[in-house]
């Protein structure tokens, strides 16, 4: 549902990474309800996932950086399916090793891979920021912390800003 500006899901994630949480608590808390209490319902997915996101943010992620994920976010297991977006354009390759995120790959319209959901309050750290020199495009690893290694990194570089793919990862 990918038609414009006003898709649902930019609205809910543009909703989840706002300071001010009222229109969450007031407009969105039901459909946030009803979305969680049917992942949940799925086994947890871990492992490697890539995501895209336009622009290159990655000045603003210095390694062991931890950051909080707002947006409900879409990944791919599979590098290759996300490349041939990247190409010519100012982007950066996400890779995040994952430990909770869902597999919504049976009840997706992409039939050609495996998709991932990254779920909102995800903890990200980064492991490493570098520049592809074979495809021209920057890369951030990305690694999931649980609540306990969250708790256990004393020299964590912690924000709570809200982050998604629509253009504000690295706002």
């Amino acid at each position: 549902m990918q038609l414009n500006d006003r898709s649902f899901s930019r609205m809910l994630n543009q909703a989840l990474r706002y300071e001010d949480q009222t229109e969450v608590k007031n407009y969105w808390f039901n459909y946030l309800e009803l979305i969680w209490s049917a992942l949940k319902q799925l086994p947890s997915a871990k492992g490697n996932v890539y995501q895209v996101v336009n622009g290159r943010i990655k000045e603003n992620y210095p390694k062991k950086k931890i950051i909080t994920w707002w947006g409900i976010t879409s990944c791919t297991q599979v590098p290759d399916n996300i490349l041939s977006e990247m190409l010519g354009k100012k982007s950066t390759l996400l890779k995040i090793k994952i430990l909770n995120g869902k597999n919504i790959s049976e009840y997706s319209c992409k039939s050609n891979e495996t998709e991932i959901v990254l779920l909102p309050g995800t903890r990200l750290r980064v492991n490493n920021v570098s520049y592809n020199t074979n495809l021209c495009i920057d890369e951030i690893d990305l690694e999931e912390i649980s609540d306990e290694m969250f708790q256990a990194d004393t020299n964590s570089n912690h924000t709570t800003k809200r982050t998604s793919k629509d253009g504000s990862f690295g706002k």
